[in-house]
């Protein structure tokens, strides 16, 4: 199992936050990097309290977010999973976190312009696992039969070409997905919440009931 990291506690919006101490006032990292990633920490948080409704913001603000610049992972995760980190050689402590393992493409401009809702994507995972379960049998319902219509196979990407969807990898991905379009702008279409009514209406109703909203 790995030592644990150097990092810090904090408070934004809400939600407790461990940061790399790299990347805070005196570390290597913090004027080149550390700065730059709290302020898209702030603004992302920001915008994600005054887009979801009270009741699942409340749960979202008990899962911890963790900053690092970590040199073995890229991007960002939701660990489920204890054992697994464990035996993967990373810190036990990052089981039920949201991690965004690497600050420097966290603030990267064209990561920002194609994953406008990365942490969104990373929190609905969290809700999913310790709010509705990953076996929550509406979301796998739902993703079984878009596997079958075909619907998600060939969609446009936000660069303009015809991807697969990322939705298609598995349920849990099929939810964080829609709920990037459901509440802001996910990377593949449907884009945003008009799209996904219009592409997916039985996903769209679903995550009306699921997180309270019917705007």
């Amino acid at each position: 199992m790995a030592s644990e990291r150097s990092r810090e506690e904090t408070k934004i919006h809400g939600w407790n936050i461990r940061i790399d101490n790299q990347l805070l006032p005196g570390g290597d990292l913090h004027k080149p990097l550390g700065e730059r990633a709290l302020v898209r920490l702030a603004s992302d948080l920001g915008r994600i309290s005054l887009l979801l409704p009270e009741e699942p913001l409340q749960k979202l603000r008990d899962v911890t977010i963790i900053l690092d610049e970590h040199p073995k992972l890229n991007g960002a995760q939701y660990h489920p999973s204890k054992q697994w980190l464990i035996d993967n050689g990373h810190e036990a402590s990052l089981a039920k976190c949201v991690h965004i393992s690497k600050a420097s493409f966290y603030v990267k401009r064209d990561h920002l312009l194609v994953q406008p809702s990365m942490l969104l994507h990373e929190l609905a995972h969290a809700y999913h696992d310790q709010v509705l379960g990953f076996e929550y049998e509406p979301i796998k319902k739902l993703f079984a039969r878009a596997q079958l219509k075909g619907e998600y196979e060939s969609v446009r990407f936000v660069t303009g070409k015809e991807r697969r969807h990322y939705a298609l990898t598995n349920h849990k991905e099929y939810f964080a997905e829609n709920t990037e379009a459901f509440f802001g702008t996910n990377d593949f279409y449907p884009f945003v919440r008009s799209e996904l009514e219009q592409h997916d209406s039985d996903m769209y109703k679903l995550l009306q009931n699921i997180w309270g909203d019917s705007l």
